[in-house]
This record gives C-alpha cells, sequence and structure tokens, in this order.
C-alpha cells in the first residue's frame, strides 16, 4: 500500500485488507510519514471497525500481542528441533540424546512381541507385515538393543539403527509397505541414540584427558 507523501495508490480499496494494529501504526505512531488526507483515510477505516486509535498504548498493546503469538510460535519450532536433532555439548547432553534410542528400541520391541502374541488369535493382526513366526525374535532382539544403549553400548546402537533400517527396506521390497511418519519418528530416535552414546564417550574424563576423580583410602 502507498500511503506515502509521493502518492496515493487506490487506498479505498486497500485500507480493508490492513490489519488493525497497521491501521493504528499508521494513525498514530508513523503518521508524520504519510499524506495527512491518507491518515484521515486511515481513522476513517479505524471509526468504521469501531476501533477508537485513541493512543499509542493501543497500537503497543496489538504489537506486544502479536510479538507474543510470533515468540511462542518460535519456541514451538524450536523444541521440535530440540527434540529431532539435539544439541549435544556435553555429558548429561549426550545421555538424553541416547535415551532417545532406548526408547525407539522399547517401543519397537513392545509392539512387534504384542502383534506377534496377537497373531495366533487374529487374522486381522496376522496380516500386519512383518508379523510371523519370527517377529518374536525381532522383539528379543530390540529388547537387547534397548539394554544395551541403556548401558551406552555402541554396538548396540548401531545395531538398532541396522536392525530397524534393515527391517524397514526388507518390507519395502518385499511386500511394498512403505515406511510412514511413525517410522520416521521411530528412526530420528534411533540416530539420536548412536550420536549420543558416541559423544557419551567423547566427554568422558578419560577421552577428555582430565584426571578422573579418586578418592583417598585413608
Amino acid at each position: 500500500m502507498s500511503f506515502m507523501t509521493g502518492g496515493l495508490e487506490d487506498p479505498i480499496n486497500k485500507l480493508p485488507r490492513l490489519s488493525e494494529e497497521e491501521l493504528l501504526r499508521i494513525a498514530t505512531v508513523e503518521s508524520d510519514q504519510y499524506l495527512p488526507h491518507a491518515v484521515a483515510l486511515v481513522r476513517e477505516e479505524l471509526a468504521r471497525r469501531g476501533v477508537s486509535e485513541g493512543s499509542r498504548e493501543r497500537y503497543q498493546q496489538l504489537r506486544s500481542d502479536r510479538e507474543r503469538r510470533e515468540t511462542a510460535a518460535e519456541r514451538k519450532g524450536q523444541r521440535w528441533l530440540a527434540w529431532a536433532y539435539p544439541n549435544i555439548n556435553d555429558r548429561a547432553s549426550a545421555i538424553r540424546a541416547s535415551r532417545q534410542g532406548v526408547i525407539a528400541a522399547v517401543i519397537v520391541s513392545a509392539i512387534t512381541a504384542v502383534l506377534a502374541l496377537l497373531a495366533g488369535r487374529s487374522e486381522r493382526v496376522a496380516t500386519v507385515p512383518g508379523i510371523d513366526a519370527y517377529a518374536l525374535i525381532d522383539a528379543v532382539l530390540f529388547a537387547i538393543v534397548a539394554f544395551g544403549m541403556w548401558r551406552h553400548s555402541r554396538v548396540a546402537a548401531v545395531s538398532g539403527v541396522v536392525l530397524f533400517v534393515g527391517e524397514k527396506l526388507y518390507l519395502w521390497a518385499a511386500v511394498g509397505h512403505r515406511p510412514g511418519g511413525v517410522a520416521a519418528l521411530l528412526f530420528l530416535g534411533f540416530v539420536n541414540g548412536v550420536r549420543g552414546t558416541f559423544a557419551y564417550y567423547r566427554s568422558s574424563p578419560a577421552a577428555s584427558g582430565c584426571p578422573r576423580e579418586t578418592v583417598d583410602p585413608s
């Protein structure tokens, strides 16, 4: 919208599309930057909407409300990013990241075990891709992976990713079952488990060259 001192550009048609905050800004804090006729039109539009431009406080309130909404949306995005790809910079953050892999392995193990046990009693469950006589073996393997990752085993962490990805690729190639959103979230959990487990050892006192705390037996 061109209300600047250089001229008007079809203002009557554009005014209704402006937000209340924009109109109040033009009518108050930036009124000296616009043509007097443009400011008058803005004030008429505010009056038509039943809004009193009153003072700068009203504009400041609207701007503060918008900034709070934007900040809340930004924090929500940051929380999601912090979960999907957490920043690992010390031993505590490494442990938190590695626990994602543990949780992912427990979920896969538990769901696979339940479906495998139900497959013999329900024909509907028996048709789920990947649920067969060997499904219980998968459940046990992922339980072992979860236990190993809980103990910060790098072999278990890498094995979890390999097993999970390998099974998903096999199901895709064998029966055309493509991984979905849940599989993607679990994959992120396994990957972060690997990141956290390896970072756990990089951040250990031995790796950093710092002496371990010892207790004087005397």
